[in-house]
């Protein structure tokens, strides 16, 4: 009943669910009962209360390992929080529907690595705590696995880019109007219709009308370098941290391994013929990881810390400065703050 996808139209007959799907771009999904109600008619409320229950864990008092997993415990639960309520809010019931095949399956996918996006520092302090540097490894490398394999799914159905584009998640100021599931006009006062596109006033999302989604492209036209070069993006992380694991963070052969991993995969990814938008911001964003190098051990020791001590020390009389760079010396004790993956 289409009652259950939040959306009735008065043309004197119930549609079923494949009758939105061909026909509309949008439907908005019930669930959570009376709290995803309250959820939607107070969007603006509940966005402003998760950033700043956000923003309180940079002001958790001391400098412990417990001080630090306690602001992270409640950083990861806002942000699951948040997650649920973008289901909540969500004026589609897939976004993976006009992407990807197989799209409830890449649905679950998406989800995963999205929960891994989440918890994945909080595991790291937490396995940090109880085994140490050395033991919190191979939880790391499970996690490093599950995405890897996840990414790989997600290629391997996509029906628009022929290389992995990471998603970027965020929770805008904005909020969009409260929807009622008997006002179905109220839908498209949510929204914000731009040529065949819908954008979501609170999330920002940008989602294509089914009738303006491009051909999808077939796996034999994309050539075997380029396979290759998406293949080695992808494992990079895994490989690197089996390094770590077997020669430890001093060790230059990780380093060195893991820059000439993504060298080679930028090389050969760079062949791909006539990008579209996204494989192009791609491209652009994995220009910028190479940065995380110089912040990754032994470079980082041995050759990043000397200019930034020197600057401390110039600097030493600006309040708070030192604060900052005692911050970024401490994100060196953790793998995922400086992974990039």
């Amino acid at each position: 009943n289409a009652e259950s996808w939040g959306v009735h139209l008065e043309l004197g007959s119930t549609f079923p669910p494949q009758f939105w799907l061909n026909n509309m771009s949008l439907s908005v999904p019930v669930w959570g009962g009376k709290y995803g109600e309250w959820v939607r008619d107070n969007a603006a409320f509940v966005s402003r209360i998760e950033e700043t229950l956000k923003m309180a864990t940079y002001f958790f008092p001391g400098s412990s390992s417990d001080s630090e997993i306690r602001a992270e415990i409640l950083y990861a639960g806002v942000n699951l929080v948040s997650y649920f309520h973008e289901f909540l809010l969500s004026p589609i019931t897939s976004d993976s529907r006009t992407t990807h095949r197989n799209s409830h399956v890449c649905d679950k996918v998406r989800a995963i690595l999205r929960v891994i996006s989440i918890i994945e520092l909080l595991v790291e302090m937490a396995a940090h705590k109880r085994f140490g540097n050395t033991g919190k490894m191979k939880y790391i490398m499970l996690l490093e696995g599950v995405k890897a394999i996840c990414r790989v799914v997600l290629l391997m159905n996509s029906t628009e880019n022929r290389i992995f584009v990471q998603e970027t998640h965020g929770a805008p100021p904005a909020a969009a109007p409260p929807v009622s599931r008997t006002a179905p006009a109220q839908v498209a006062d949510s929204l914000l219709q731009t040529g065949g596109e819908w954008k979501g006033k609170r999330t920002g999302k940008v989602l294509r009308e089914l009738t303006t989604v491009s051909m999808p492209f077939t796996p034999g036209g994309v050539s075997s370098a380029i396979r290759l070069g998406e293949l080695l993006f992808l494992l990079r992380p895994v490989v690197y941290t089996a390094l770590l694991s077997r020669f430890g963070f001093r060790s230059w052969i990780p380093w060195a391994v893991s820059l000439a991993m993504e060298t080679l995969s930028k090389y050969l990814v760079d062949g791909l013929k006539r990008p579209n938008d996204t494989e192009r911001q791609e491209q652009s964003r994995r220009v910028m990881l190479f940065l995380y190098y110089l912040f990754r051990s032994p470079f980082f020791e041995q050759y990043t810390r000397v200019p930034i001590d020197r600057f401390r020390n110039w600097f030493s009389w600006v309040p708070l400065l030192g604060n900052v760079f005692e911050l970024l010396f401490a994100f060196q004790e953790y793998y995922f703050y400086t992974a990039a993956s």
